[in-house]
C-alpha cells in the first residue's frame, strides 16, 4: 500500500505541475512517458486519470499560469 500511495502522490504532484504550466516542452513529454510507465503499475490508476482530466484544464493548457508568460 506504501508503494501505491508514493506512486500516486508522485503522479499526482508532477501532474499537477504540468498543469500549473511549471513544467512544458520536452521535459513535459518525458514526464508523460514516466507518468504513464508508472501509473500503469499503480492500483490508483483511475485515480491518476482524474487527477490528469483536472489539471488539464479545459484548454489542455492547465487551470493556472504560474509563470506568467501566457505560454
Amino acid at each position: 500500500m506504501n508503494r501505491a500511495l508514493l506512486q500516486t502522490g508522485v503522479i499526482h504532484h508532477l501532474t499537477m505541475m504540468k498543469g500549473l504550466g511549471l513544467i512544458d516542452g520536452d521535459e513535459a513529454e518525458r514526464l508523460d512517458a514516466l507518468i504513464d510507465s508508472v501509473a500503469k503499475e499503480t492500483i490508483m490508476w483511475e485515480l491518476v486519470k482524474m487527477a490528469r482530466e483536472y489539471w488539464k484544464g479545459t484548454t489542455g493548457m492547465g487551470a493556472i499560469d504560474l509563470k506568467g508568460d501566457g505560454a
